[in-house]
Formats: structure tokens, C-alpha cells, sequence
């Protein structure tokens, strides 16, 4: 394990040789952090990580980039620390809890814990950002997850003249669609879609972040009205005793799409029960594909009974049902071969006849980057991975330096099989602007 902070700017933890000012993110040693509420550039955190800069803040938490000192890489820390049930000083990293609000805050926490274990659960779903580990530490509790570059889809909006087309919006939210079906058949959900907690990483994946598990215990006893935003919540979450669901994230996921090709928000939905002055798409010049209209304006239904009551019953609405299940290759091969077998009489002796998987181990130029296969992280470069066997796209990323990506095609049962990446560094200005070229 390396000492970080001797080779690395603690706030964006690029390569720093000993600069008091970094000369990629601009900190200078000694600069403080913007809220007292913030934990300081630096701050280790349990035995394996380090706190950098704040990436977010939220009504329910805050959270870092961080720095996993095991592996070397970044990751992305959240913090559970809603600011009306407790608080921290300067310069101070325990969380010092409200004494009227502690029964309030340890509920919460244990629903911010049981929030981690599910979504760890949804390892290598691509619509879900990887939760890798909970942890305990300065009086509340820990999220550590994987970091993704990119923008978020506000970001993008803004980039593109505040306003993109159906065409454009559904393929983007088609993917969000997708998590929350996985993340409902669990028993979660999100209660706050919104541009902001859609994230477009520098390869074009796009991830839902922000699950709110931990979010109804806060709204038990601060206005309601100040932890939702307006225009994407529906009526049942300014109630108290509102019953939520499934539904519930059909609103908000509509109020996005809605946002999205009309440049403005759906009025709140408490204004719309006595008078709904909600204008169709069409009313403010924009076009969708027939029918498309309707499956919108009836998942932004003011009554939670008029709306679609469930993702999926939307996404066959829309015409883009879920996708077939992805079984491995190993798997598919299996069905064919019983098939094929029963159809001859054979089942039973050809089992030796499925396919090995293959071994490929990915070298880079640089050290610890982190490779991917077919869209999913499976490791670090240099490890032997056992991959089914076919053509599979492989990418080596690491931050600060361009992608290296190639099409592999495996034997089954090849052993020994070597993929060299080279690496090519880049400034952080040019990351960011290639996020969306061309």
C-alpha cells in the first residue's frame, strides 16, 4: 500500500510531484473546504481509502471522490449526512447528531446500509453504478462505489441548448428505464428521477445514481416540500401517508423525458389536482412517434391509478419491451446442445462436448489499469480472466490517459492467450471535451 498523499494531489488525486498548488484541479495545500459540513482533501477514511473533493451534495448526504489505497484507484464515497438531523464542525470529521433527531438519523443510516447491500447486489448491471463496499466510520455510514467520468444529464442538456429531441431522449432514458425494472423486482426505489441523478460517462454508458432508500425517514419530519423537487415528484410524495411505488418512478421518469424534449419542467404536481394545465408535447411544437404522446402524458397522470403501474408496463407501451435475458455463452450452448441431443436420443453422453471457456490476460503500459469486457469491469491489467469463449470487445482505461479498446476473438479452451494495450495520456481538458465529440 502506497502513501497517496506524498505522490498524488489529495483533492483529484492525479500525479503530483510535490506542487503546493496541483496543476490539474488548481488545489493549493491549506485551501479549506467550501461548508464545514465537507470532510477535508486528504482525510483517510477506514484503512483503505482516502477523501478527495465533493463531487455532490445532497439534502441526505454528501459525496467524495475518493482514492482506494489497495488497488489504486478512484472510487466514488457517500456520505450519510442529512443536514437537518446532524451536523459537523470545522475541521472536525465525527458527525455530531441532533439529540432530538438520533432515533430519526439511526433509522436512517439503517436503511442507508440496507440501500448499500441491495444495490451491491446489481454488480456489473450496467444501468446501476457498482456499490463495492459499506463501512462504518466518524459516526455515520459509508457507501463506496465505482467512479464514473462524464456528465450528468442536466450537463448534457445545458450543452445542448437546454432541449433534445424524442429521438434523442428516449435511447438515452431507455437504459434508466431498464435499472429501475431490475431495481423494483428488488423491492427498491429510486423517489428521485431527475436529470441530475442520470449520469452519461465518457463512453456513452448511461448509469442511475442516488437510490433512496434512506429517504423516508427524513421526510417524516422536515417539509417535504424541501426534499423534493418540484416538477419531477408526484402528488403522492408531498403526503405524508402518500403510497408509493413503482408508479411513483413512472412520474418522475416522465417528468424527465418530458423536461428533456420540451425544455421545461411538468407544472408541480400539487398545482395540477384541482386545474392540470399540463401542454402536451405537440401543444409546444415538439414531435414524437404516434401513440408516443399518450404513453407519456399517462405516466405523468396527476392520480397515482391512472399511471402506468409498473417500467415494464411503460416500456411495452413505448414499444421497447426489456431485453431478453443475457445468459453466459456457456449457458446458451448448453440449451442448443440438449436440444440437439434430445432430438437424437442422446441426452446424456455429450456432455463433455461443452465448450471451455478461454484465458486471456491484458498487459497495459501503464500500471493498474482497469480493464473491461463487453461494456462490464472485470479487473485490473496483468490478471488471467477466464472469458467465454467467442469475440468479445476488450477496453483498458485508466484516468488521465485515452482508452485503448480492440475486438478479441477466443478459442474455446485457449490458454495462455495475451492482449498488449497501449496508453496514450491526455490533459483532463481534453477528457472532458471528448465526452460528446462528433
Amino acid at each position: 500500500m502506497t502513501d497517496t498523499l506524498t505522490d498524488r494531489c489529495p483533492n483529484c488525486f492525479e500525479e503530483n510531484q510535490g506542487d503546493s498548488t496541483c496543476p490539474h484541479c488548481g488545489w493549493t495545500v491549506g485551501d479549506q473546504p467550501d461548508s464545514p459540513l465537507y470532510l477535508a482533501p486528504g482525510t483517510p477514511l477506514g484503512d483503505d481509502y482516502v477523501i478527495g473533493r465533493v463531487l455532490g451534495h445532497g439534502g441526505f448526504g454528501i459525496t467524495y471522490l475518493g482514492w482506494d489505497r489497495s488497488l489504486d484507484i478512484r472510487v466514488a464515497i457517500k456520505e450519510f449526512l442529512p443536514d437537518r438531523l446532524a451536523s459537523r464542525g470545522p475541521q472536525h470529521p465525527q458527525v455530531d447528531v441532533y439529540s432530538k433527531q438520533k432515533d430519526l438519523f439511526d433509522d436512517g443510516l439503517a436503511r442507508f446500509q440496507k440501500e448499500a447491500r441491495t444495490l451491491a447486489g446489481f454488480q456489473h448491471y450496467p444501468g446501476i453504478v457498482t456499490v463495492f463496499k459499506f463501512l462504518s466510520a466518524n459516526g455515520t455510514g459509508y457507501m463506496v462505489m465505482e467512479f464514473v467520468e462524464g456528465i450528468t444529464l442536466g450537463q448534457y442538456l445545458k450543452s445542448k441548448g437546454n432541449k433534445i429531441s424524442w429521438q434523442q431522449a428516449l435511447p438515452i432514458l431507455t437504459p434508466v428505464m431498464d435499472a429501475l425494472r431490475e431495481a423494483h423486482g428488488a423491492g427498491l426505489l429510486h423517489r428521485d428521477i431527475c436529470p441530475d441523478n442520470i449520469y452519461i460517462t465518457h463512453d456513452k454508458q448511461v448509469k442511475l445514481l442516488d437510490f433512496g432508500a434512506a429517504r423516508r425517514t427524513t421526510e417524516r419530519t422536515i417539509g417535504l416540500n424541501a426534499m423534493l423537487k418540484e416538477g419531477y415528484a408526484p402528488e403522492e410524495q408531498y403526503r405524508r401517508n402518500g403510497k408509493q411505488g413503482a408508479w411513483t418512478d413512472v412520474y418522475g421518469l416522465c417528468a424527465t423525458l418530458y423536461r428533456c424534449v420540451t425544455g421545461r419542467l411538468p407544472p408541480p404536481s400539487p398545482e395540477r389536482i384541482r386545474e392540470d394545465g399540463l401542454q402536451p408535447p405537440s401543444a409546444l411544437g415538439v414531435g414524437l412517434p404516434e401513440g408516443h404522446e399518450t404513453v407519456l402524458l399517462k405516466g405523468l397522470a396527476v392520480d397515482a391509478e391512472d399511471r402506468w403501474q409498473s417500467i415494464e408496463e411503460m416500456q411495452d407501451a413505448f414499444g421497447i419491451g426489456p431485453p431478453p435475458p443475457r445468459w453466459p455463452f456457456w449457458r446458451r450452448a448448453l440449451i442448443v446442445l440438449a436440444v440437439l441431443l434430445l432430438l437424437t436420443g442422446l441426452i446424456g453422453i455429450g456432455m463433455q462436448s461443452i465448450p471451455r471457456p478461454a484465458k486471456l490476460t491484458v498487459h497495459a503500459n501503464v500500471p493498474k489499469a482497469v480493464v473491461y469486457i463487453d461494456g462490464a469491469q472485470v479487473g485490473l491489467s496483468g490478471i488471467e480472466h477466464e472469458i467465454d469463449a467467442g469475440e468479445h470487445t476488450v477496453r483498458v482505461a485508466k484516468p488521465g490517459y485515452e482508452s485503448f479498446e480492440a475486438r478479441v476473438a477466443l478459442a474455446a479452451g485457449e490458454e495462455g492467450r495475451t492482449l498488449e494495450a497501449e496508453l496514450t495520456p491526455k490533459s483532463a481538458i481534453l477528457l472532458r471535451l471528448a465526452l460528446f465529440r462528433g
